[in-house]
């Protein structure tokens, strides 16, 4: 699916307005929303989701997990989108299109922002999906209240700002730098200071590090400088 919602009434794919979440409180009052709410409601799972911590110009990414149920299942919504064709033209090829609804952010997850998504515990994901159900906001507020009980049990750590894909990107800070090449390196002296340049690639070392781990905020700090 294509992230960001495009209802079926829309004439281009993309919008002046973000449609990659759906805020809990207003959704059913959004056309571009109210719809999907209806009959098209859906549940993205995924392991874990990375969320930023600002403070001053410095960004700071953490991966979230739910360490007892071992899975997330967000609530989202989905809707089939094709771009007009004329009468007897060839027909423009469907595109699925989702989003995921949002909410005021409780438990670990509000110490790094304010919102988060809305997290289904397992009892729950039949009736948010279930198209004999129409849903409106009162279907809404139930699973933001249920979502209650995930929020307060996550487990948060920060990790470093990488691109690509591999495990590294949700390995804790501390673990990331022990294991690069210049962790394992610099082990055994006292103090790391890392130069980093416009692309977020380390240059050089000034200083030995005896502890990468208990130098984290100062490793990422840099990264994200």
């Amino acid at each position: 699916a294509r992230w960001s919602l495009v209802p079926r009434w829309a004439t281009e794919l993309t919008s002046k307005y973000p449609t990659f979440n759906a805020r809990s409180e207003t959704v059913h009052e959004k056309s571009t929303f109210k719809n999907a709410l209806v009959r098209s409601r859906a549940i993205l799972p995924a392991d874990g989701y990375y969320e930023w911590h600002t403070v001053g110009s410095t960004k700071t990414p953490h991966y979230i997990t739910d360490p007892e149920a071992g899975e997330l299942a967000f609530a989202g919504l989905y809707s089939w989108w094709r771009a007009p064709f004329p009468e007897g033209g060839t027909p423009t090829p469907w595109v699925l299109t989702a989003t995921m609804l949002t909410r005021e952010a409780h438990g670990p997850a509000a110490s790094i922002h304010d919102r988060a998504p809305v997290m289904l515990p397992r009892e729950v994901w039949d009736e948010w999906l279930d198209p004999t159900v129409e849903g409106d906001q009162d279907l809404v507020e139930m699973v933001v209240h249920e979502s209650e009980a995930v929020l307060e049990r996550l487990e948060l750590h920060p990790v470093a700002p990488l691109t690509g894909d591999g495990p590294q990107l949700i390995e804790p800070i501390g673990a990331w730098v022990e294991k690069s090449m210049y962790g394992k390196k610099y082990m055994g002296i006292a103090r790391a200071t890392f130069i980093v340049d416009s692309k977020g690639k380390i240059e050089k070392v000034w200083e030995k590090v005896a502890k990468p781990e208990n130098h984290a905020t100062e490793v990422l700090a840099a990264l994200a400088g």
